[in-house]
């Protein structure tokens, strides 16, 4: 029940699937998403993360856009607080 939740909403398993549906819904084109998603937070942040260069960490996601989730189905959280669960999403990722 909604009451016996802790605060906030089950959803860093969400992050990619639900930006996706920007570049779906044509508001960002995907490499803008990307670039939003994982050099600008680092350059934000002052981190040396982020990018693709020679003697960077190797933080890398490879995920597939033309497959899709159902929120909650498969995700590793615990919490079941999150208002997209069982939403189909565009998105799914394969490695960390």
């Amino acid at each position: 029940p909604f009451g016996a939740t802790e605060p906030g909403i089950s959803s860093v398993e969400l992050l990619l699937p639900l930006a996706l549906t920007l570049v779906e819904d044509g508001l960002l084109d995907l490499p803008t998403l990307l670039a939003r998603l994982s050099a600008g937070p680092a350059d934000a942040l002052r981190l040396p993360v982020g990018k693709l260069v020679v003697g960077a960490p190797a933080d890398l996601v490879v995920f597939d856009p033309a497959a899709s989730t159902v929120a909650g189905e498969h995700w590793l959280s615990k919490g079941e607080n999150c208002p997209f669960l069982g939403h189909s999403l565009p998105g799914v990722v394969r490695y960390t």
